[in-house]
């Protein structure tokens, strides 16, 4: 679970980066004004541009929401799984129960703001 969720700060962290320099993009002034030639006619950087970063920085967020939804699903399936568990099966687990090991989890991630 720790490694999904550092991937998932991993991924917030590149989206809010990706956000920021499109952001920047847009709000560079020169970006509207100056002119550059292509085919022997003048673009500026945001009429060339088209919108493309914008729809790429989305389609990026929207992956990260998607993978972050599968895997509060799978989480959450993984736990019912668990709480559906009859006595004997938990007991395969030895000493430890899955469900204490759990809530214990869940303590110490809320203790520690995690």
């Amino acid at each position: 679970m720790s490694e999904q969720k550092s991937n998932s700060i991993e991924g917030y962290q590149n989206i809010i980066e990706l956000l920021k320099r499109t952001l920047q993009f847009y709000a560079l002034k020169e970006n509207y004004t100056v002119n550059h030639p292509v085919n022997n006619e003048l673009f500026s950087f945001v009429e060339m541009d088209g919108g493309s970063q914008a729809r790429f920085t989305l389609d990026k967020v929207r992956e990260l929401d998607e993978l972050n939804e599968k895997m509060e699903r799978d989480y959450n399936a993984e736990i019912d799984a668990l709480q559906n568990m009859s006595d004997s099966e938990l007991e395969s687990f030895g000493e430890t129960n899955p469900l204490d090991l759990i809530k214990a989890f869940k303590t110490f991630t809320n203790d520690n703001n995690i």
